[in-house]
């Protein structure tokens, strides 16, 4: 009799990667349980301590002049954010046409890369 036809050997196959997948669910699950990590949008829009933070240790008076300048920097940048968003969107539209324009795609590509965000 073929050895790895016979009904034990599947039999025990089966109930051993049933117990490693819930012994697997077990502990996924008890690592969700134990984290007491920040949601990520508290992490990233003002919450106690910034991802770039807490690593840097920075006082209240640090954080509050990173937060300043971090916001003072996105402002700024926010106009050429927009052009290059308006000009990604062109790019796309145009990449997706049935005939598409390669010298419009290339002059595209070309005002996207030229775009200098200080």
């Amino acid at each position: 009799m073929n050895f790895l036809a016979s009904k034990r050997l599947v039999t025990t196959a089966f109930a051993l990667l049933v117990v490693l997948n819930m012994v697997l669910l077990g502990v996924i699950w008890w690592q969700d349980t134990q984290r007491s990590l920040p949601t990520m949008h508290h992490r990233l829009y003002g919450g106690r301590m910034n991802i770039l933070q807490q690593p840097l240790k920075l006082s209240a008076s640090q954080q509050a002049e990173f937060q300043q300048l971090r916001r003072e920097h996105f402002q700024k940048v926010q106009p050429e954010m927009e052009s290059i968003a308006i000009l990604k969107a062109s790019l796309v539209e145009e990449a997706l046409k049935t005939q598409p324009d390669i010298k419009k795609i290339d002059t595209l590509a070309a005002a996207i890369a030229t775009t200098t965000i200080q």
